[in-house]
């Protein structure tokens, strides 16, 4: 057109076609962090392992969130889990509700009276292109082992 700019909002070169007009934007996907407390706790306790998920930027829609669980503890024997979405042995997803910047997935120790060496849990974010990871590395909790030999000497 006749008399147009020769570049547009942004510095680019406009070619000679003329055009109605745009709109651009950009859409920044939330980064996810995660952190576990406390760092360990006794078998046979009251208190769990709490692995918070924390998301940056919008929080207005829900979201999944994927992650592997490594470590040497053995879901359903070791401990149980509440607060995931789905959770097997090696993975998990955790699912922010529409307005929430945290979600929890809390790990239960299985008391017991074996004594053992004692046990963790690692969860890693996995990647996703509905979200960043901040956290990259595993987040490890572990269940430390309250129980003892008992030695009847003397007999």
């Amino acid at each position: 057109a006749t008399g147009a700019p020769t570049q547009d909002e942004r510095g680019s070169t406009r070619d000679s076609v003329p055009d109605i007009g745009a709109f651009e934007f950009t859409t920044t996907v939330p980064n996810i962090t995660l952190t576990v407390s406390p760092g360990s706790v006794a078998e046979d306790g009251t208190d769990n392992l709490v692995y918070t998920f924390t998301r940056s930027g919008s929080a207005t829609s829900s979201l999944t969130v994927n992650y592997t669980v490594t470590g040497t503890a053995t879901f359903n024997n070791d401990y149980t889990q509440a607060g995931s979405a789905n959770f097997s042995a090696t993975t998990g997803t955790v699912t922010f509700a529409p307005g929430s910047s945290t979600a929890i997935v809390t790990i239960v120790p299985t008391a017991d009276t074996i004594v053992e060496n004692d046990k963790t849990i690692a969860l890693t974010l996995t990647s996703s292109t509905d979200y960043t990871i901040g956290t990259t590395e595993a987040v490890t909790g572990t269940i430390t082992n309250d129980d003892s030999k008992v030695s009847l000497e003397g007999r």
